[in-house]
């Protein structure tokens, strides 16, 4: 056996009908990358996991586990919550347009959450 391809990572999918499309042109559900993660070769996981994190809408859920201290990683007062502080985003790919530019919801989330957001 080849192991599971873990299609989020160590976190957890919040849009399982979410669409993820390869460079190479095929299209799969979410729902169905997930059902069939142990026929996905190791080699070509990572690149799976990248492609799915936007359309599958995962997050982490491993966020809070630091024994107990939480680590800052930045000043707080460039940190930008895009839903508010202790909310998430939960339709990652959907896409917002602001005066830099056209995101998705969870780039926008991750540029706000390490200080990039003007």
């Amino acid at each position: 056996g080849q192991g599971q391809c873990l299609i989020c990572g160590d976190g957890e999918m919040t849009n399982p009908e979410g669409m993820v499309t390869t460079p190479q042109g095929q299209t799969a559900s979410c729902s169905s990358l997930l059902a069939n993660a142990d026929t996905i070769p190791f080699d070509k996981c990572g690149e799976i996991q990248a492609l799915a994190e936007e359309p599958c809408g995962c997050i982490s859920t491993n966020t809070a586990d630091v024994g107990g201290e939480t680590s800052q990683l930045q000043d707080e007062s460039f940190v930008c919550h895009v839903c508010g502080e202790g909310r998430q985003v939960g339709i990652a790919g959907k896409m917002i347009t602001t005066s830099l530019g056209m995101f998705t919801c969870s780039g926008a989330e991750r540029a706000g959450l390490s200080g990039k957001t003007p």
